[in-house]
Formats: structure tokens, C-alpha cells, sequence
């Protein structure tokens, strides 16, 4: 494979994991914040383990298509470190802001409605996150607060599970605002998307 056609695929990865890897860095949150909610250690370990190969496999095969290796290095650092100090249990604390980096990065590149998808997903995570930390015996499980974020934000509102604390209503807003904001953009969108087809095909 020749230079020009390396950079081409190059590119062409890249886009296309942007998205999926941005989500996954996401939902590394809770598995960095598990050991402080006493939750099954050896779970989240397995996970963290899993989401840790497909990011080194990711920069392997991006580093192994690039034509200039060192300078690839150079500008993609943070990659690389995310690789190799991430199964260190120091390095939580680094990881969490490698990841921080990888989420930025993502929804500076990713389109409009991927950019408000991820934006979304972030919410619910940190949200449920934050009522998993502040209301443990309402949400027992980080699986019980991240039920109660998708049922929030979808608007639905089931009711089975609801913060009781003021601090936990609170952060609870931003969700609710948020489900707002992602179906009324969705649905502009969609309207927009029909208008257009109906032009093109007049």
C-alpha cells in the first residue's frame, strides 16, 4: 500500500472510530468511580480491562497506517499514554483526564447529531454517577441510577425510581432539560431532513 493510500484509510479509521471510542470513553466514568461505591470490583475490573484493548488496539492499528510514525507520536501523545499507563492502579486519577481529552476530542469532530447524541449519553453518565455517589440508598446500584438517567431523559418518567435528597433533585434538572433539548433537536432535524427530500424529489 502505497503513502497516499495508508493516510487515506488513516483517515478513514479515525472518522469512523471517533464516535464509538468517544462513547466508550464516557462510560469509563463509572468504572473509575466503582471502588468508591463499594460495587463488584472484579466486574469493573474485566470491563476496564476490555475498554483498555480496544483503545490500545485502536492506536496500534492508527500508528501502524501512518507513514511517519514519530511524528505521529509526537502529536498523538496523549494516546499513547492513555495505552500504556492505563492498567496501572496509580494512574487512575492521569486516566481520567486522558479520557477527558478522548471526549473533548470527540465531539469537537463528530457531526451535529452524533456531537448532541454524545452529549447526551455524557449527561445521563454523570448524572447517575453523581445520584449513585449523593443518594446510595435510593440507588444501590450504578445500574439503578443509570436506569433512572435513561428514563429521565427519554421523559418517560416510570416514577420507580426518583431522588429524595434537594442536592439529588437539583442535578436532576440538567437531565430533564436535557431530554428536552435532545428530542426537540431530533425532531427539527428530522423535519428538515423530510422537507429536503420532498424538494429534491419535486
Amino acid at each position: 500500500m502505497n503513502q497516499a493510500r495508508r493516510e487515506q484509510v488513516l483517515g478513514r479509521v479515525e472518522r469512523l472510530t471517533e464516535t464509538p471510542l468517544t462513547i466508550l470513553a464516557i462510560l469509563t466514568i463509572p468504572l473509575l468511580m466503582s471502588p468508591l461505591w463499594d460495587e463488584d470490583v472484579g466486574v469493573s475490573g474485566q470491563l476496564d480491562l476490555a475498554v483498555w484493548f480496544m483503545f490500545a488496539a485502536d492506536f496500534c492499528v492508527r500508528l501502524g497506517l501512518s507513514t511517519q510514525r514519530r511524528a505521529y507520536l509526537r502529536t498523538h501523545w496523549l494516546d499513547a499514554l492513555l495505552v500504556v499507563a492505563a492498567p496501572l492502579r496509580p494512574f487512575r486519577v492521569l486516566r481520567l483526564v486522558v479520557y477527558a481529552f478522548r471526549v473533548h476530542a470527540g465531539l469537537r469532530h463528530a457531526l451535529s447529531v452524533e456531537r448532541l447524541v454524545i452529549y447526551m449519553i455524557l449527561l445521563v453518565v454523570l448524572c447517575a454517577c453523581i445520584e449513585r455517589t449523593i443518594e446510595a440508598d435510593t440507588f444501590p446500584t450504578f445500574g439503578d441510577a443509570l436506569w433512572w438517567g435513561v428514563v429521565t431523559i427519554s421523559t418517560v418518567g416510570y416514577g420507580d425510581l426518583a431522588p429524595s435528597s434537594g442536592v439529588g433533585r437539583l442535578a436532576s434538572v440538567p437531565l430533564q432539560l436535557g431530554g428536552i433539548a435532545l428530542f426537540g433537536t431530533l425532531t427539527a432535524h428530522l423535519a428538515f431532513l423530510f422537507t429536503r427530500e420532498e424538494r429534491v424529489g419535486s
